[in-house]
């Protein structure tokens, strides 16, 4: 495989600066993945459940499922989900009872909905018994209707995965498998606490290639401190050799305080060595944008490769073209009929309020029509179809901000987006800075209701 990198034209000097004028700061942040809005961060205190219960029982349509399986073998230095290490087999049965109960109260809000996609993620889903998965999965397919063509994502990760696990998730319906490697670095795997090695995980990827499973996918990562580029290139001649159907690459980036890089007071200094930071994140991306082009993937999204159209996540797909999804377990978040919600982080409190027959949501709202339409606008983009703004702008009687779209023109001429039959959509160098732009829509709405007086 040929990983020569070709000239960057993606860390220009005219793009840069162009994007910093326009106030988007381009020092990604410790997590910098834009999934969800509004912020979970903003979500305000749920005082009154029956508030928004309403909305809920109004929704008609069909929805997505997430459930958060909490428990992993060690705690990832670089993971901010909410997780459990020290854990033993009655806390896991209790918490999957505290599952049951609340997929009960789902179940019962929503029993006129039918399933497009379920993901069981964490945490580590893999963690649980095989006895337990079949009781988990069993449980949730028992409240809700399943179509034939669901589609049943599982995480797995190499330390707890096996056959036995595999032929379980198979025999119970699970259609892809999503397995997290991160990295082949063996003394990296052990600095960031991995409880498995190199030539594991490379084991239980041909364990997935050599099964009957429909389609999976392998998640890696880059910018992880102390990761080198020669790590990235034998993660990407592990997929040249295995061909897995769906490969991910999630950015992410240690600085003590990435924001100082944006304040126009920042030491020129400062700025240098921060650009120098960026050049080499966007030498990686480069290589590995590069690298799996030439060995035939595709871009589905800012962050994923696939071999075929059929080989991306679903689930996903759904999520961020304006659909609802119900998010189950302790610190789920979800999004039905115009309410965000996300559920309590603490376990002690996530049974307790089902033991109370009420659902365990502890920060939420009902979203207005100026923020459903940013959520459509800002999530769609994160799909290779993009969005057309007129027909948000339509479904929900809003208008785009005069500033918001002088932006977004700004965006078009620095070639970040592109306008093709008035759908916006990244360019091919807009994709390496897909997260940056649209954090920086992220602090108000975008729109304005066009019933009312223009801002």
């Amino acid at each position: 495989m040929d990983t020569t990198l070709l000239p960057i034209q993606t860390s220009t000097k005219d793009m840069m600066e162009g994007l910093r004028a326009l106030k988007v700061n381009i020092y990604p942040g410790y997590y910098n993945f834009v999934h969800y809005y509004p912020p979970l961060s903003e979500l305000p205190p749920v005082r009154d459940l029956k508030a928004i219960e309403s909305f809920i029982e109004a929704q008609k349509h069909n929805i997505g499922l997430y459930y958060h399986i909490p428990f992993c073998t060690a705690a990832c230095t670089f993971c901010y989900y909410t997780k459990q290490v020290d854990y033993q087999k009655e806390i896991v049965e209790s918490y999957l009872k505290s599952l049951e109960m609340e997929t009960q109260h789902w179940g019962r809000y929503l029993h006129n909905c039918y399933v497009h996609s379920v993901y069981i993620g964490g945490g580590t889903p893999s963690c649980l018994s095989t006895y337990e998965i079949e009781y988990l999965i069993k449980m949730l397919r028992s409240h809700f209707y399943f179509p034939n063509e669901t589609e049943f994502v599982f995480e797995v990760s190499p330390e707890t995965f096996d056959e036995e696990r595999l032929n379980t998730l198979l025999d119970l319906g699970v259609n892809r498998i999503s397995i997290g490697i991160q990295t082949l670095d063996n003394a990296l795997l052990k600095k960031t606490k991995r409880q498995y090695s190199a030539e594991e995980a490379i084991e239980k990827v041909q364990l997935l290639k050599g099964s009957l499973i429909k389609t999976f996918n392998i998640d890696f990562m880059y910018g992880l401190k102390g990761q080198t580029r020669e790590d990235i290139r034998n993660c990407l001649k592990l997929v040249e050799i295995l061909e897995p159907p769906s490969v991910t690459f999630y950015q992410r980036w240690f600085l003590t305080n990435n924001k100082r890089y944006a304040e126009s007071r920042a030491s020129k200094e400062t700025q240098k060595r921060g650009d120098q930071d960026l050049r080499e994140i966007l030498l990686t991306k480069e290589l590995i944008y590069q690298s799996m082009r030439k060995m035939g993937y595709t871009t589905d999204n800012l962050c994923w490769f696939v071999k075929n159209s059929s080989d991306a996540c679903d689930h996903f797909r759904f999520r961020w073209n304006d659909n609802s999804y119900v998010g189950i377990g302790q610190s789920a978040y979800g999004y039905i009929n115009g309410v965000a919600y996300q559920n309590t982080k603490k376990i002690i409190s996530y049974r307790n309020f089902l033991k109370n027959n009420s659902l365990p949501i502890t920060k939420g709202k009902v979203t207005t029509e100026e923020e459903r339409a940013t959520r459509a606008a800002i999530l769609g983009l994160k799909t290779n179809a993009g969005v057309c703004l007129r027909d948000i702008e339509k479904r929900y009687e809003v208008q785009l901000k005069p500033k918001v779209e002088k932006q977004l023109k700004q965006l078009v001429k620095l070639n970040v987006f592109s306008i093709d039959d008035d759908r916006l959509s990244f360019t091919e160098k807009g994709l390496f800075w897909g997260d940056c732009v649209l954090s920086s829509f992220m602090d108000e709405p975008m729109f304005y209701l066009s019933r009312r007086r223009r801002p």
